[in-house]
């Protein structure tokens, strides 16, 4: 957990009891009740005057800086479009050391439906005031980074995506709990919810409209941002995943190994009080279908190709019937690669909706 493993979570028993929730993406998240209790003992103990003792319904995590702790700068490179962009963003010493050593866990007075406590339990992960500086900074390097491109808030969008899309995946052991966005940043890494967590604070303090997709089910949580005409499944937000590179609007056929897919109706929890939408679902999705296509081609191909393989074989000793049917096998082979090709530069740049767009177009495989 953390500045290589250099911080563990405290685990400690409460008298209020304590329950887990959905293990996400190969974390618990447990939720205790130690700030309550401390508050409320403090309170009943006439510490605090007249006031009427009570138990506060939920406490959530918090930063507290760690005076005197070493900063830092923080550098990474990653593609976007058709250029390599490098980010340098100074990162305070006393809030990161702070976010490291912060209790994450949510402290509540009676056992909760998820609903009622999990949004508020994120949303103090991402806007926790410590982290107004880190924001501050990181998104100066984004504006000038847009400015340089000349993005549109469309573009901008995506760049903010890919820069966290790019930062590794990593899963926490069990045990594990989220990362304030500071801490992922300074580390480049995470795992489905440090690295959502971190997208969202940056997309929601530009002004765009997300929440949080929680899959409790599935164990998994991506970003939403409010786009035209591909709102996923019941919510009014693209999918944007953040464990690698993705278009928005496009969710994953399958998450943490082959047999797990999004199957439910995920806990959309808002972030920010931001406006701004996404408008490019059109291309996004004409990518995805081309890419689809492509795909359904060549599962079609592949079975023709070995049976008219194998029909040559058989006739290796006639040159006559080999020579007949070798023409149909090379028309297959070169659709073969055709598609193929389509399917590894659609792969291969993810990071550049617009230009694989225009790629496509070029080949009439996406509307003009």
């Amino acid at each position: 957990m953390g500045n290589g493993g250099q911080y563990s979570l405290r685990m400690q028993s409460f008298p209020w009891g304590s329950r887990r929730p959905p293990r996400r993406h190969g974390r618990w998240v447990t939720s205790f009740r130690g700030a309550a209790i401390l508050l409320f003992v403090l309170l009943s103990a006439g510490c605090l005057g007249g006031f009427t003792p009570f138990r506060p319904e939920f406490v959530y995590p918090s930063i507290r800086p760690v005076e005197g702790a070493p900063s830092h700068p923080v550098s990474f490179t990653f593609p976007f479009e058709g250029t390599s962009v490098t980010l340098t963003v100074p990162i305070s010493g006393p809030v990161f050391y702070g976010a490291q050593q912060a209790e994450k866990s949510a402290g509540m007075a009676r056992d909760e439906p998820d609903a009622r406590w999990l949004p508020g339990y994120y949303q103090a992960f991402i806007s926790d005031p410590a982290q107004d500086g880190f924001y501050r900074d990181a998104l100066s390097e984004f504006r000038r980074v847009r400015e340089e491109l000349q993005l549109d808030s469309d573009r901008y969008a995506e760049l903010l995506a890919v820069a966290v899309q790019s930062m590794p995946y990593q899963a926490d052991g069990a045990g594990g709990a989220p990362q304030f966005p500071v801490e992922t940043f300074a580390e480049r890494t995470g795992d489905c919810d440090d690295k959502s967590l971190l997208l969202a604070g940056l997309l929601s303090q530009e002004g765009y409209r997300v929440a949080i997709l929680f899959f409790g089910e599935e164990n998994h949580m991506a970003v939403g941002i409010a786009a035209d005409d591909c709102g996923y499944r019941s919510t009014s937000y693209g999918f944007l995943e953040t464990t690698n590179r993705s278009l928005v609007g496009i969710p994953p056929d399958k998450i943490d190994g082959p047999l797990t897919v999004l199957s439910t109706d995920p806990l959309v929890i808002p972030i920010g009080n931001g406006t701004l939408t996404y408008g490019a679902c059109d291309e996004t999705q004409g990518i995805h279908a081309a890419l689809a296509r492509a795909r359904d081609a060549l599962a079609s191909l592949d079975p023709l190709m070995a049976a008219r393989q194998a029909e040559m074989e058989g006739v290796r000793g006639n040159p006559a019937e080999y020579h007949r049917l070798e023409p149909g096998y090379r028309s297959m082979v070169d659709e073969h690669n055709r598609k193929a090709e389509i399917i590894n530069y659609v792969q291969q740049h993810l990071h550049d909706r617009t230009g694989t767009y225009r790629w496509l177009k070029s080949r009439g495989l996406v509307p003009g």
